[in-house]
């Protein structure tokens, strides 16, 4: 923050009005203690004279409080008031709460420590207003100007802010990796994000987005019976950390990920209790049985009516009120949560039929994803044209109306007629939608069989001829097309030739079509902005290739052809490629440091007064390990995410194997080791090792309790919005973003 001059004189006219001493804001964050009550806050100065001034909300954030004081104040008190009384005085009943005594810097932000009351420690930091703010040299970086270098921007591997979650002209290929009960292993693998991570280098190549499912703590099998949001240590899939490792190995291959969003319910249908949410920077929330709608099976008359257009008010879960302005809030930050501390890109909104979906508009405008689409489950084109519209436009929909038409109608019952025009691109809205064949829904959830025909009539996942065709048509066809899990792993070959034809001839959302059918057959020419593909299926599939095209697929009911360069999967096929750099080959990267969190507790099998835990990773540590012990110590305790307390009675009182603990009214043994309130936490910093970037511990120390949260947190909240440039590294393309250096691995650079 740059420090205004002491005084300022003001002149009119060759008159020396007055000499007015200058102002700065100060910007209190308080803690969930503090914001209880409604309460609001005021600032004591001090120190040179005293004073009162009142602090307001900043608009635009969340739980943050902005107040003007004079220069010329040298120290401080923040206050804790009684929003009944709009005085401010030391007077019991109107000053609730206060801060020490705490003397000015060049900060500007206190943060109250979360549990303090009176007294308690915070901290202080420093805040740029949006659209404001002295930068130092002027312009978006220091100094003015693009990154050093020169070079071509790219399209971000880390999450971006955006206008429209509508791209356009998107040549974008999705791919949904999961299906139902997908944590378990029905012949196609698991969706764990472990698993998933370990297949990111196959996937990367051929698709730019993957839609992974939903990833917060829930109260079912699938994540679609939210239990809390802001906790993305799933009991399905996997825990944070490991999240956060999937998406990183994803954005290293360019490609961006979509979080699964279940906003229109949370809960279950016998229960109103709510845990709360906590999005850190984004805001604390505490939901109440008044944030659910009124016809609710628990609702209360002081709420608003479902406001939902298609199916409303899901009766296995609590329905949230999207016209209350708290809801509104928690979910806008629930999805700045997810895009800027967790890394997702974009967004799928399950059951926008449970809510108006004008609503979208707003939550996308707050958030700015990449993406975002709608599950609107009707098979009426023209209805969700007119919810498109509603959604101002800024979001597009699964082409249910598609699907069913060239599919069900279609294909499965040999009339292709119905495959001309097909859904919202009939309407003249390809742009805004997304093709898919299956999803975990239309995927029976007992066997393989899908609903395109029913269970009697075997269209199965191995039905090839069925499978091909349908595959075949949304990879040649407008809009953004999405390939279901199931079908990839069982057609993975055939899917990669489809993907390859579409990529090379440029097909995208909005790209023109000339189609005809017949008694058994369809044909379609597509164009791109490289070429154009060519589709025969039905019996036109035996006809000869059309010349000038090269042939990427032909089966006994599905030919492929196309025009353009051919794409090459793991290379970079877009732009002009910008400057080449020489080769570098940089030792160390000391420009970040992490802090791993130790929290919570440990199962213990040691009969002693100590246990240890050896952490591995060769990817976050330099020798590939990281041993962190603990002691039993002598009345150290931590609460559990239930609210219960544990606490050890002492070094002396273990039985067999079990530490002994006090939990709730009485001693009683458990399995657990405390730990002791605090933070402890273990500096890392990055490096090169063996060729890979890598964190490694600059300070091994040993703790009274070991847990470590499977996740890096930076020890500071920096939004990184660096350009890319493209950079040869022992000869081979690579693109660096800061210190971050990324492997291309197929996605077009644009």
């Amino acid at each position: 923050m740059r420090r205004n001059l002491n005084r300022i004189v003001c002149v009119w006219g060759g008159l020396i009005i007055a000499a007015l001493a200058c102002a700065r804001t100060l910007y209190l964050r308080p803690s969930s203690n503090w914001k209880k009550d409604n309460a609001r806050f005021a600032i004591y100065m001090f120190g040179n004279g005293d004073g009162w001034t009142s602090m307001t909300s900043v608009s635009g954030e969340t739980d943050l409080y902005q107040g003007t004081i004079d220069d010329k104040y040298p120290k401080v008190i923040f206050c804790r008031m009684n929003p009944a009384t709009t005085e401010n005085n030391w007077n019991q009943g109107v000053k609730w709460n206060q801060t020490a005594d705490l003397t000015l810097g060049t900060e500007n932000m206190y943060t109250i420590a979360e549990g303090a009351w009176d007294y308690g420690n915070g901290t202080w930091s420093t805040y740029t207003p949006a659209g404001g703010g002295d930068t130092p040299g002027g312009g978006d970086n220091p100094g003015g100007g693009d990154t050093p270098g020169g070079g071509d921007p790219i399209d971000p591997v880390t999450p971006g802010d955006y206008d429209k979650a509508v791209p356009a002209e998107c040549e974008d290929i999705m791919l949904q990796a999961f299906y139902w009960d997908s944590s378990n292993d029905h012949g196609f693998g698991t969706s764990k994000w472990m698993d998933l991570k370990n297949k990111a280098s196959e996937i990367n190549p051929y698709f730019d987005m993957v839609w992974l499912a939903p990833s917060c703590k829930t109260k079912d099998n699938m994540g679609y019976i939210p239990a809390q949001y802001s906790n993305q240590n799933s009991n399905i899939w996997g825990n944070e950390y490991e999240l956060k490792a999937l998406i990183n190995a994803f954005h290293n291959g360019s490609t961006r990920v979509i979080a699964d969003i279940v906003i229109n319910h949370s809960g279950d249908v016998n229960t109103v209790e709510f845990m709360d949410q906590d999005f850190g920077k984004y805001g604390h929330y505490y939901p109440q049985t008044s944030w659910i709608t009124q016809n609710d099976e628990h609702g209360q008359s002081g709420s608003h009516p479902d406001d939902g257009q298609h199916d409303a008010n899901y009766g296995s879960a609590r329905d949230w009120d999207h016209q209350n302005v708290n809801v509104q809030n928690m979910c806008k930050a629930y999805l700045k949560f997810l895009k800027n501390t967790i890394g997702y890109d974009g967004f799928r909104y399950d059951y926008a039929g449970g809510f108006n979906v004008r609503h979208l508009n707003d939550y996308n405008a707050a958030s700015g994803p990449y993406f975002s689409v709608m599950e609107y489950w009707v098979e009426d084109a023209n209805e969700i044209k007119t919810r498109v519209n509603e959604a101002s436009q800024n979001t597009l929909a699964f082409d249910f109306p598609g699907r069913a038409a060239a599919f069900k109608q279609g294909i499965a019952k040999n009339d292709y007629s119905k495959c001309i025009n097909a859904g919202m691109r009939g309407k003249g809205c390809s742009k805004y939608a997304v093709t898919f064949v299956d999803n975990h829904d239309t995927f029976q959830r007992t066997n393989t069989e899908s609903d395109i025909k029913n269970s009697t009539d075997g269209a199965s996942v191995n039905d090839r001829a069925l499978m091909l065709q349908c595959n075949a048509y949304i990879l040649s066809m407008p809009g953004v097309p999405c390939v279901f899990w199931p079908h990839w792993v069982k057609y993975k070959n055939e899917i990669q030739k489809m993907i390859i034809a579409r990529k090379s001839a440029g097909i995208h959302s909005e790209s023109a079509v000339s189609e005809q059918s017949g008694n058994g057959w369809y044909e379609a020419t597509v164009t791109g902005k490289y070429g154009n593909v060519v589709l025969y299926i039905g019996s036109s599939a035996t006809k000869a290739a059309p010349a000038g095209y090269t042939l990427a697929l032909k089966e006994s009911k599905v030919a492929m052809y196309y025009t353009g360069e051919t794409y090459v999967p793991g290379t970079d096929t877009g732009g002009e490629g910008g400057e080449v750099l020489p080769e570098i080959d940089p030792d160390v990267y000391d420009g970040v440091t992490y802090k791993f969190y130790a929290m919570g507790w440990i199962n213990s099998s040691d009969a002693g007064e100590s246990a240890s835990k050896t952490y591995d990773d060769k990817y976050l540590f330099k020798d590939g390990k990281l041993t962190i012990e603990c002691k039993q110590g002598s009345y150290i305790g931590i609460k559990d995410e239930q609210g219960n307390y544990y606490y050890t009675k002492g070094n002396s009182d273990t039985q067999g194997n079990k530490a002994t603990c006090y939990w709730a009214n009485g001693w009683s043994p458990c399995r657990k080791w405390a730990l002791v309130e605090g933070t402890h936490y273990i500096i890392m910093r990055k490096v090169k090792f063996k060729g890979e970037i890598v964190l490694e511990s600059v300070d091994k120390k040993t703790y009274d309790a070991y847990h470590i949260i499977p996740q890096v947190q930076a020890t500071e909240n920096i939004e990184v919005t660096e350009k890319a440039r493209k950079i040869l590294v022992n000869g081979q393309l690579r693109i660096l973003r800061g210190d971050n250096m990324y492997t291309i691995t197929g996605a077009r650079v644009q």
